[in-house]
């Protein structure tokens, strides 16, 4: 068998079935099968090493030790072997229920028989910093040293599995207690640990043959005793017991069976039958009447004369054969007679080879059934193996290669086995339509295609109508091959109207499809989906179609796959529509791609159509896809040519019109290694959303409803790999969202993720996002509700770059976004960030949140954190063209004992576009105001707060070490409140914040544009070591009737501060506003030197008669002495700092400008 077993045989090859087993000692635990070399036991009863020799017994506790050039194999209980490279050191003990292997360096491949261990009993392999328990596996074991000889200080481990899965733990070197919770290692992938990291990886395309290196027996003779013979005998017959429970027999024919002693193969103390399924050679037969297919030769045996007996329990059964056909070195044209069918009746196929055998041919199938047909109703088939093979063949069909339909009722029988014994096939494969039940014992691919090219016009495979398929091992499997299905009427393989499909063991997809090396790559092509799961119009009202899996759904390696044509329409890769159902329990990924690639007309996944009240569906344990070195496309204009109006498509995973998708797995739902995603922009074929969330597809034959997402961890998580869309990494329209996993929905470590561009079917700029999230269409109307909600934080990135055309979140028009977690939201490192395009305005915000919609229409967007939002550290740097934060006619609300933006270090560009600010505050058109009397004078002030920010003592923007910003306006607010328990802005360790770059910037620091009420627990700024530079007019801008009233000193400026007023003052207040200040306008602080530097000439040609305790004042347009009340300490720590006017007259360059007859200050410098 070269499918199931790829990795298995690979590993087992290794195994040689060598002689021995001696008399049994209470205390042994094995036996040598091979040895070759210098190989020696260090026995606890013995004062010195002893020599092994060929059919040694090995006791517990006994550590074998293998020289230069040595290898030693250990069949150890009949359950495992375990294969010792040279140059390694392996100890053997045991505990309750637990054996133990302990490799202090070197490499062994161990191979564990599942079905021979006793429950709850388990194998670790132990290594100075790691463990793995397994039970039904096959892996290799490596420890390497830093350096040469024994491993005395760091180590490597390195679990590399082959087949099978276990759990891991990384171990303390120095107690040996696990570190951490533990890890699922399956099939394919490597566990490693080096000085404390540990990392779960794929094992890399064409690195098998490095793993297993010197595992290989050399072949050297042994020299054996008299009795070798029967040892020999005895330890062969044990090692195929092992394999054959590892792999259910090798393909093509029976593994022997185990009996009792005194029990011979083909007879048990039980009743049993023995049964030999003879093969129809192929020639042109004729319908026989009852559904089967008569040779006009008659039936004959295969010419190896037969395969032996299979040992199947006594069961009354009046059966005919299955039937069968086999060609062979023939080229052939065939039609509608020549098919394969088995209908009406009860069929039965003891030999596990499979049934339908072609090889080194070519068929012409012109028929319109599928060449191999399960039909009718009442028909029962039970098969012990597989379903077809085909192998370096060439098949050009009209018919699908196999179909299930139209009423059969299939049943399966128990899997064959006798009482006490492994026979060949113990699994069972099952397949059902229209209540059929087609058997095969073994895990074997019901279908198996090498180095073959199958083509058909009906697609690959179909289950309709109430069929219902079981299986063990594959559905389809492919070696080097190449699959195509072109036409558009039919997906590649179908479930429709009801069928079913049913997987029940963890260790197998449905499709396993490989390419065996870099230039013998498989190729799979559908003109339509290349799996459907969905109703069938011409049939009535839909029946929903379902999968329920134990294992993955798809494992491709150096697989290429194309579905649809992104000219003419958008059919997905795979498709779940009219209530269908697909449930997963295995942990492991539905969809594994390594060294592969999807080009997709639509979406990569689609899941929607929903039946009232029957969502269509995905239940998930483990995550959706997990890609390795591979490459992702939906691209596409194909959507005006399916639904008659033109717009962008495709997304990687869509979930709409009332779908759901849940998983419960820790880890992230898609993953991708050293892989690029391509969901747009195209100059071509536009795009889309990598994940989309919504009510709608945009096809007008399809119900809005909204969809439901439900997470247990991330989103997405990428190693080294690129993310490309036209529009959101995930958008979320008028549907919910959730994950309660704490870990970052969004986690980038290396390269990044571009969103937003032009759209080249509108001929349009889509404003990209990470993060969308909407409810209404437009603001002020009513639709269905939008909601967001994560307990972690929303994006990590390391060493990445992170590019939109707009925003990283956008909550708009009356959707709700919420994150429980107290850790950033955002969180970088030596990434770089470039948000907005030249070609909008007012785009690139890191958050923005606007608009009233959802059910009543008038509800504000809302972000609701339970932490900062930012923090961007080591190296970072964000080029933001509007600003940090935008809120207008929406609310964030944010507690956290950090910063609720913190920038550490780094270059960055915040609101460097006109007219923009870092922080945007706006009640929006109609926002509520309530008049407030502050020192004798009303002022109709906003009540709408933007933002809620509930930091404590911590600062709404820090930067520190060094880190330098630079913009237009810092901070601007209009007709709306903002209330600070902590400074606005703080600046630490050598930090600078340059603002207002040109003269029609006002208010560079903080604008009160109109109507503002702005409440803050002093200082508004405190800078240490640190300078604020305003290069053009004023730094607080206070205007258009609105309040700055501060409970503390305003400003603090300490360790050699500077804020500066380059062609301005400090503060202006104007159109009838006021500034309370309760302590003192400034408190200098630290070491000596700090200072308050303006330079303008508003006092004409002196201050003198405006300074009020001892800041020069300018009174302009009106404004009087009156409106001005200083009292206390107006300045604090004056010998650690000072004000410093300068410019061409320095005397006349005022720090506060009172502007018209109704403005007032007061500072009582308490």
């Amino acid at each position: 068998m070269r499918r199931l077993c790829r990795r298995t045989l690979a590993m087992l090859a290794l195994v040689a079935l060598s002689p021995a087993l001696a008399a049994g000692q209470p205390a042994k635990v094995g036996i040598v099968t091979t040895l070759e070399g210098n190989v020696t036991a260090r026995r606890a009863a013995l004062p010195r090493p002893i020599s092994l020799k060929f059919k040694d017994d090995v006791f517990f506790h006994d550590t074998i030790n293998t020289g230069e050039r040595s290898l030693a194999r250990v069949l150890l209980g009949g359950k495992s072997i375990v294969t010792i490279r040279e140059r390694s050191a392996v100890t053997i003990s045991e505990a309750p229920g637990r054996s133990f292997i302990d490799l202090q360096s070197g490499k062994v491949g161990v191979a564990v028989a599942h079905e021979r261990m006793v429950p709850g009993e388990s194998l670790d392999i132990r290594t100075p910093n790691a463990v793995v328990g397994i039970r039904g596996t096959v892996l290799v074991a490596e420890v390497t040293c830093a350096g040469d000889g024994p491993c005395q200080g760091s180590v490597t481990t390195n679990f590399s599995m082959l087949h099978g899965r276990g759990e891991v733990w990384q171990l303390d070197p120095a107690t040996g207690a696990p570190v951490g919770p533990p890890r699922l290692l399956t099939a394919g992938f490597r566990f490693t640990v080096t000085g404390g990291i540990a990392q779960l990886a794929p094992i890399p395309p064409g690195h098998d043959e490095q793993v297993t290196a010197g595992l290989e027996s050399t072949g050297h003779p042994h020299r054996d005793a008299a009795n070798h013979e029967q040892v020999k005998s005895q330890v062969v017959d044990a090692t195929m017991a092992v394999l054959t429970a590892l792999t259910g027999g090798l393909h093509g024919r029976p593994a022997p069976a185990v009996v009792p002693d005194g029990t011979s193969p083909g007879t048990s103390s039980s009743a049993v039958q023995t049964a030999q399924t003879p093969i129809v050679a192929y020639e042109r037969c004729e319908d026989n009447g009852s559904g089967g297919c008569q040779s006009a030769i008659g039936l004959v045996n295969p010419p190896s004369a037969g395969v032996p007996a299979t040992v199947t329990e006594a069961v009354s059964i009046v059966s005919n054969a299955f039937p069968e056909r086999q060609i062979l070195n023939d080229a052939v044209d065939l039609t509608n007679i020549d098919r394969v069918l088995a209908s009406g009746g009860s069929f039965v196929r003891g030999d596990p080879s499979a049934a339908v055998q072609i090889a080194n041919s070519t068929i012409n199938y012109t028929g319109a059934n599928a060449f191999v047909e399960v039909d009718r109703a009442g028909t029962t088939a039970n098969l012990a193996g597989s379903l077809a093979s085909i192998v370096d063949s060439t098949i050009n069909g009209n018919g699908a290669l196999f179909t299930l339909s139209n009423g059969a009722q299939l049943t399966s029988g128990p899997a064959p086995r006798t009482e006490g014994a492994l026979v060949a096939g113990a699994r069972l494969s099952e397949s059902v339509l229209n209540g059929a039940t087609l058997v095969a014992a073994g895990a074997f691919p019901l279908i198996e295609i090498d180095r073959s090219t199958v083509t058909s016009a009906s697609g690959i495979a179909s289950i309709l109508n109430g069929a219902r398929l079981a299986l063990d091992g594959p559905f389809i499997a492919i070696t080097d091959t190449v699959l195509g299905a072109p036409s558009d009427q039919f997906s590649m393989v179908s479930l429709l109207n009801g069928a079913s499909l049913v997987t029940t063991n963890p260790e197998y997809p449905v499709f396993d499809f490989v390419g065996s090396g870099p230039e013998q790559r498989s190729r799979v092509t559908s003109a339509q989906n290349f799996l459907a799961l969905g109703g069938n119009a011409g049939r009535g009202f839909p029946s929903p179609a379902s999968m329920t899996l134990a294992g993955g759904l798809l494992t491709a390696t150096r697989v290429d796959f194309t579905a649809g044509d992104p000219n003419k329409n958008v059919f997905s890769f795979i498709f779940g529509g009219d209530g269908a159902k697909l449930a997963s329990t295995s942990p492991n990924a539905l969809l594994v791609f390594q060294d592969s690639s999807v080009e997709t007309a639509g979406n990569l996944v689609t899941l929607r159509r929903s039946l009232p009240d029957v969502p269509s569906q995905i239940d998930l344990a483990g995550p959706l896809l997990a890609g390795a070195s591979s490459r992702f496309q939906t691209t596409s204009q194909g959507f005006g040519p399916a639904f008659g109006t033109p717009g962008a498509c495709c997304s990687g995973f869509a979930i709409e019109e009332g779908a759901r998708l849940t998983s419960t797995t820790p880890a992230a739902l898609i993953q991708l290694i050293d892989s690029t995603f391509d969901a747009g922009p195209d100059p071509r074929l536009s795009g889309g959303d990598l994940v989309t969330v919504a009510d709608f597809s945009g096809d007008p034959a399809a119900a809005a409803a909204a969809a439901q997402v439900a997470l247990s961890g991330p989103l997405l998580s990428m190693t080294n790999s690129t993310v490309r869309a036209l529009s959101s990494i995930l958008s979320v329209t008028r549907s919910t969202f959730g994950s309660s996993g704490h870990d970052p929905l969004i986690q980038i470590q290396g390269q990044g993720i571009a969103v937003g561009g032009v759209d080249p079917i509108s001929k349009t700029n889509v404003l990209g996002s990470v993060l969308d999230v909407v409810s209404s269409t437009n603001p002020g109307t009513a639709e269905l509700a939008a909601k967001v909600s994560i307990a972690g934080p929303l994006l990590n990135a390391v060493n990445a770059s992170i590019a939109s055309t707009d925003v990283i979140l956008r909550v708009r028009n009356g959707a709700r976004f919420e994150s429980s977690t107290i850790d950033p939201l955002i969180a970088l490192r030596d990434t770089s960030v470039d948000l907005g395009t030249g070609a909008v305005a007012n785009t690139g915000h890191i958050v923005n949140v606007f608009g009233t919609g959802g059910p009543d229409g008038v509800t504000s967007a809302t972000a609701v954190l339970n932490g900062p939002l930012l923090v961007a550290d080591g190296g970072s740097q964000i080029n933001a063209l509007s600003g940090l934060v935008f809120a207008s006619d929406g609310q964030i609300v944010a507690s956290a004992a950090d910063s609720f933006v913190r920038l550490v270090g780094g270059t960055h560009s915040l609101a460097t576009a006109d007219n923009t600010s870092m922080f945007s505050l706006v009640g929006g058109a109609g926002a509520p105001t309530a008049v407030e009397i502050v020192d004798g004078l009303p002022l109709s002030l906003g009540t709408f707060a933007p933002l809620i920010w509930k930091g404590g003592d911590r600062s709404l923007f820090r930067l520190e070490a060094g880190a330098a910003v630079s913009g237009q306006t810092a901070f601007r607010i209009d007709t709306a409140l903002f209330q600070a328990t902590a400074p606005i802005f703080e600046l630490l360790a050598g930090s600078r914040l340059t603002v207002a770059p040109t003269a029609a910037v006002d208010g560079g620091l903080m604008n009160l544009n109109a109507q503002t009420k702005v409440a803050s627990l002093g200082p508004v700024v405190r800078l240490d070591a640190s300078t604020i530079t305003v290069t053009n007019n004023n730094a607080f801008r206070v205007a258009g009737g609105s309040l700055l009233q501060v409970v503390g000193d305003f400003l603090s400026l300490n360790n050699g501060s500077i804020l500066q007023a380059l062609n301005g003052s400090v503060m202006r207040v104007s159109g009838g506003s006021v500034v309370n200040i309760s302590g003192a306008f400034a408190i200098f602080g630290g070491s000596a030197g700090n200072q308050i530097r303006v330079s303008n000439t508003l006092c004409g040609t002196t201050c003198a008669p405006t300074t009020f305790g001892g800041i020069p004042m300018a009174l302009i347009n009106g404004a009087t002495a009156g409106q001005v009340t200083v009292t206390g300490s107006a300045l604090k720590g004056t010998n650690l700092g000072s004000i410093v006017q300068f410019g061409p007259v320095p005397a006349a360059a005022a720090v506060i400008v009172v502007d018209g007859p109704t403005s007032k200050l007061t500072i009582r410098g308490q």
